[in-house]
């Protein structure tokens, strides 16, 4: 009695990067007929989701591709490096927490306090040249490289010490006209 073939039985699926299997059996004593391989399917991904990169953990991002035929295979595209977040601040004539140069997460507020400086007083901050801010406290909002410079100007002396030349002037007419008034009356 001649065998009857079924129809094609998977036995193994193929995967992406491995070759399936498949046969035929006589539908009545099960008697393998005939095998063949199936070929192996390749990747084929598709965007699933973006990771952000994380500044504070030092961690890039990236976009997730997933195999549409075996969601085990995945790639990383598009890496976006934690670098690019940071922010380089370089403050003349100021400071921010205490520093006169910092690299923070781009985005991120800095608070900057002008000096103190001797004879000087604060007149603005600048950025390229340009007044951004009259307050000696100043908060920036970090998106780009930048040099922020505190601006003074010298402040007009005061008192005795301003007034130095005036002063001697002073002091020696009263000294001539007490000495004046001494020699007249000795007379």
């Amino acid at each position: 009695m001649p065998h009857t073939p079924s129809e094609w039985i998977i036995d193994n699926e193929p995967k992406c990067e491995a070759d399936g299997s498949k046969h035929k059996e006589c539908t009545e004593c099960k008697t393998e007929l005939e095998r063949e391989s199936i070929e192996k399917l390749g990747h084929e991904y598709h965007y699933d989701m973006t990771v952000m990169p994380d500044w504070k953990e030092k961690l890039n991002g990236y976009d997730i591709y997933v195999c549409a035929n075996d969601f085990e295979h995945t790639q990383r595209r598009n890496v976006i490096s934690w670098e690019t977040l940071s922010v380089n601040i370089v403050i003349e004539g100021g400071y921010a927490n205490g520093k006169s140069e910092l690299v923070v997460e781009r985005g991120t507020t800095v608070s900057l306090q002008a000096q103190t400086l001797s004879g000087m007083k604060f007149t603005h901050w600048e950025i390229d040249g340009n007044v951004v801010s009259e307050e000696e406290y100043f908060e920036y909002v970090a998106t780009i490289d930048v040099v922020i410079v505190a601006v003074f100007e010298k402040v007009p002396k005061q008192g005795c010490a301003s007034n130095a030349q005036s002063i001697f002037a002073t002091v020696c007419s009263i000294a001539l006209l007490a000495f004046t008034l001494k020699k007249m009356l000795a007379k």
